[in-house]
């Protein structure tokens, strides 16, 4: 699956993103770097994901108490607790939470300019990346790629990038980040180092703890100067391939998506795209096709058993009546055979009235008054009695089912007819 990383711009390049904001972007797979540039929203590559990242110049982290709340009241609950730790109003400013964050305990909450992240977010779905996430370069407590071989506890981290130079000194600036929050500082003059004493002075080989450090390429050599150590590389896609796997999802609030029924599948069917899900996607394939290779398999055998079955029944009829030609409606064919076997040998039909009547009769329960009237049609013989029994009347029927003969309860009567062709006597 493609992801298309997107970086907020500068505030001094541009306070409020439009569609002709240049915008650095990076499009990836998985950890493999398809294209990367600057350009505005129409521009973009086309992927699969879009991820709007925050440099660390555009969140500030303020610790708190988070308090009880509901959902629907939270952010305005918020707001008011950090009204004396912030300068501009709390309606201006996006606020998010981490993951998990319990109410009545400390937590970082992430603050940030409302009107352009929102702007952002409006120029890129407007161009057709629709952001999904959106996570900061840094973020407190968070840890660098330190030595596999080294399994000391970290202090924090600290990235070198470029930044501004004083005359005479070096330029650059670094941002730390430890269980205190995120800091960032200009190399040059002696704040940074002043600020960060504890952390050179622990670091080393025979330290307890350790902190670690990574440089983009262009402040490599600045790093090693300022450490007097070698510092690992890490350029800014790696940076930005880190930050997008944060576990700092920025969208919250009245600025989380929303997700519609097709947009939960269109993200349901990323998910299940990813190298991750392959097994489970060669499984259900393999099912689908041992399911239709089975459908297809029982859909032969029915089929080839109707015809044996068809084949049986015409031979029988023409064995038992092999003046019919040519047999279409086996059913009917034999009644008319059947029919006219009678009219030659003077037999009578089931359904000719003396025969019901009679087995009527024979069957009639003792006891019971004589039928007050009766309707024959040519078909059938209905009979009016009067009150039976359960007993009486289902005696009566299976006396008659014996001779062949289908008793239908009318309520103040009973019907007789011969039974269907299949039914059992």
């Amino acid at each position: 699956m493609t992801t298309l990383l997107v970086l907020l711009p500068d505030p001094n390049r541009a306070p409020v993103p439009d569609d002709a904001t240049p915008l650095d972007h990076l499009l990836v797979q998985g950890d493999t770097v398809l294209a990367s540039g600057c350009s505005a929203a129409g521009r973009l590559p086309q992927a699969a994901e879009c991820v709007l990242l925050l440099p660390d110049s555009a969140v500030a982290w303020h610790r708190l108490t988070l308090p009880k709340a509901p959902r629907a009241k939270l952010r305005a609950v918020l707001g008011n607790a950090l009204e004396d730790q912030v300068l501009d109003d709390t309606p201006d400013l996006h606020l998010a939470l981490p993951q998990g964050a319990a109410p009545g305990s400390e937590t970082w909450v992430a603050v940030m300019a409302r009107q352009r992240l929102a702007a952002l977010l409006r120029v890129l779905e407007a161009a057709g990346h629709r952001a999904e996430r959106a996570h900061p370069l840094s973020w407190p407590g968070q840890s660098g790629p330190g030595p596999e071989d080294d399994s000391r506890p970290s202090s924090g981290y600290g990235h070198f990038s470029e930044g501004p130079a004083l005359e005479g000194e070096d330029g650059g600036q670094i941002v730390w980040t430890d269980a205190d929050g995120v800091a960032v500082w200009p190399l040059a003059g002696g704040h940074a180092r002043q600020a960060l004493a504890g952390a050179l002075a622990g670091d080393g080989p025979s330290a307890t703890w350790t902190a670690t450090w990574t440089a983009a390429p262009a402040a490599a050599s600045v790093a090693e100067r300022w450490l007097r150590q070698p510092v690992p590389v890490l350029s800014d896609s790696q940076r930005w391939l880190q930050a997008s796997r944060s576990p700092w999802q920025l969208l919250q609030f009245d600025l989380q998506p929303a997700r519609k029924g097709w947009q939960h599948l269109q993200r349901l069917g990323r998910e299940l795209g990813q190298p991750t899900w392959r097994p489970a996607r060669w499984g259900l394939a393999a099912l689908v096709l041992l399911a239709v290779v089975g459908l297809n398999l029982r859909w032969w055998q029915l089929s080839h058993e109707a015809q044996r079955l068809g084949q049986h029944i015409q031979a029988s009829v023409k064995t038992a009546f092999p003046e019919i030609p040519v047999l279409l409606d086996a059913p009917l064919q034999v009644r008319q055979a059947l029919q006219g076997l009678r009219q030659r040998t003077g037999a009578s039909d089931p359904a000719d009235f003396a025969v019901l009547m009679g087995a009527a009769a024979s069957a009639w329960p003792a006891g019971a008054a004589p039928a007050s009237r009766l309707n024959y049609d040519g078909a059938s013989l209905s009979l009016q009695r009067g009150t039976w029994s359960g007993e009486q009347q289902q005696t009566f029927a299976a006396s008659l089912r014996e001779q062949g003969l289908q008793v239908l309860d009318e309520g103040a009567a009973v019907r007789l007819r011969p039974l269907p062709v299949g039914g059992t006597p």
